[in-house]
């Protein structure tokens, strides 16, 4: 049957508009969802202020207010805190909330341990869930009670793991804030080691910009050998009683050995005598010996009737040090046991001559 013209126009009709319709819906659905998408953006994470400035209060007042700081979310999605992180055991943080909502914020709160004087420089982390902002730190100055005068740090380092001797010069460095029409102030530092000498120090300055009446003081003492060193290791203090806080004072530790004037590598031989191929007939060893120091003397103790020779092995290296070869004498039975080699140098004293132990085992035969 054929059909009519009409029919076939109703037919165009329909599909015409139809096709319009599903275009419009998908024309809405891609603005709502560009919608949505604007609206949910990235995370994003800010610190308001973005440092820290907190004054502890004298001893006996209330404590009215802890340091504090606001985390905004600027971001269209919700950002979590995953830890609270401080650089010492000083100080710790709690957040109002771990989880931030999109557009919102959080009030973070620290506690601190309080000092007396000085400013003590420590910070907070937040770790964060966000891919675009893992990790914000914050820095936090803690500034003590105490007006000026103070001392607000003494330090320096007294260890002498490689021995000391006379001509060390080590320093003691005190730091302190005065008023700036003062005249620097008298800190006296004692040592409770005798051979140990603490002279009176140089003083630098330099004028706070911040605080014009202030002034920055270093103290910088020299601290010296005087006196006889002792033999074996030792261990003292220096100390400052703080003229400007009663039952206030600062120590240092002192320790270490004396220094050996004559070294021996190694400190100790081992001579092993004999055998298949006669190895090990031989020991080296390098000698040093510290300056102002002239010609080494290297010998077995005993001298010629020592069954031990030393032999100096080619010309002394470019930082001094001599190359030695001890070995059993030719002709002598192998005796097992301990021998000693003694060194000293012109110049030194004989009490920093040296006695390096040789042990001898023997192997078989003496080829």
């Amino acid at each position: 049957m054929a059909r009519r013209p009409g029919a076939v126009r109703n037919c165009l009709v329909v599909l015409l508009v139809g096709s319009g319709i599903a275009l419009m819906a998908g024309s809405i659905l891609s603005s709502i969802n560009r919608r949505r998408s604007a609206s949910v953006g990235p995370r994003s994470l800010r610190l308001e202020p973005q440092s820290l400035r907190w004054k502890c209060p004298r001893p006996g007042e209330a404590l009215v207010a802890h340091p504090t700081f606001l985390a905004f979310n600027d971001g269209g999605q919700p950002v979590r805190i995953v830890e609270l992180k401080t650089s010492c055991g000083c100080t710790s943080a709690r957040a109002e909330s771990m989880v931030i909502p999109a557009h919102g914020k959080t009030v973070v709160t620290v506690d601190v341990d309080p000092v007396e004087v000085g400013v003590r420089e420590t910070s907070v982390t937040l770790e964060l869930d966000s891919p675009s902002d893992p990790k914000l730190t914050i820095p936090l100055f803690v500034e003590g009670h105490r007006s000026a005068p103070y001392i607000s740090r003494m330090t320096g380092e007294l260890y002498y793991p490689n021995g000391v001797s006379a001509d060390d010069e080590r320093e003691v460095i005190v730091e302190t804030i005065e008023k700036w029409d003062s005249d620097p102030a008298s800190l006296p530092i004692l040592s409770d080691l005798p051979f140990l000498r603490v002279d009176p120090p140089s003083v630098t300055e330099k004028r706070s910009r911040s605080e014009p009446s202030l002034v920055g003081r270093t103290y910088h003492y020299p601290v010296k050998p005087d006196g006889p060193i002792p033999p074996e290791s030792f261990a003292g203090q220096v100390s400052l009683a703080d003229p400007w806080i009663a039952g206030r004072t600062f120590r240092l530790n002192v320790s270490g050995k004396p220094r050996q004037l004559i070294r021996a590598f190694p400190s100790r031989l081992l001579l092993e005598i004999g055998g298949p191929a006669d190895e090990g007939a031989s020991a080296r060893f390098r000698v040093s010996a510290a300056q102002g120091s002239k010609a080494l003397h290297v010998e077995a103790d005993g001298g010629d009737s020592s069954p031990l020779v030393v032999e100096q092995v080619g010309s002394p290296a470019p930082d001094g040090a001599h190359s030695y070869l001890v070995r059993w004498r030719s002709g002598r039975p192998v005796a097992d046991g301990t021998f000693s080699i003694f060194i000293h140098a012109d110049g030194l004293p004989d009490s920093e001559s040296l006695k390096v132990p040789v042990l001898v085992r023997s192997r078989g035969e003496l080829k």
